[in-house]
């Protein structure tokens, strides 16, 4: 029996863009597919409206790639990291440097300190 539903905000991405462009899906300004969160949310309500003991969550795109991309780089840090480095819950890294405590992001490649103390 189901009893949770999880519902995205359509994304637009280089794989599906073309596909998407022609079913005749519009493309929002912040990487989403224009009117698919208001198509979750009348779903969620038809849902609760038929079935209510099934929990259901609309998550928007912009929630969805905070949580992903937190997550993504907490995996990819605690994979990489040194001995002497601590992976922080934000996907950050902790290590201690020449002149203090370092908090860095790795991402593309690249490692950026966005914090000393």
């Amino acid at each position: 029996m189901i009893s949770f539903v999880n519902l995205d905000e359509l994304d637009v991405s280089p794989a599906n863009i073309n596909n998407l462009v022609s079913m005749g899906y519009r493309l929002g300004p912040n990487g989403n597919v224009t009117g698919s969160l208001d198509a979750g949310l009348r779903i969620a309500s038809e849902i609760r409206r038929r079935w209510p003991w099934i929990s259901i969550n609309v998550c928007t795109s912009h929630y969805k790639d905070l949580a992903q991309i937190g997550a993504r780089l907490f995996r990819i840090n605690m994979r990489v990291s040194a001995g002497d480095e601590s992976v922080l819950d934000d996907g950050t890294v902790e290590s201690q440097g020449s002149r203090g405590i370092l908090i860095k992001l790795r991402i593309g490649g690249k490692e950026y300190t966005v914090e000393s103390y």
